[in-house]
């Protein structure tokens, strides 16, 4: 996927070369491969996830649960328009 994105990059440079696409293509790649599992792995977490307290508070939150999703009050279909 990350070959298709740069191959694309690189014939939109030859294509358009004054346009911002070079600050796009030295960008680093969102993910990487140091990823930690916690919570009995099912959550992958690397070192700044780790560190950030909203997102330990909000994993801990939904440990506790053991990660099952929260009711929904009223449930169902909401029909929400201008028109009437």
């Amino acid at each position: 996927m990350l070959l298709i994105v740069k191959t694309l990059l690189s014939l939109l440079d030859i294509l358009f070369p004054e346009t911002i696409i070079k600050v796009v293509k030295h960008i680093t790649p969102m993910f990487n491969k140091d990823l930690t599992p916690m919570y009995d792995g099912r959550v992958l977490m690397n070192q700044s996830a780790m560190k950030d307290p909203a997102i330990v508070a909000a994993l801990n939150e939904m440990a506790k649960r053991d990660f099952a999703p929260l009711p929904t009050p009223n449930a169902g279909v909401w029909n929400i328009s201008d028109r009437h």
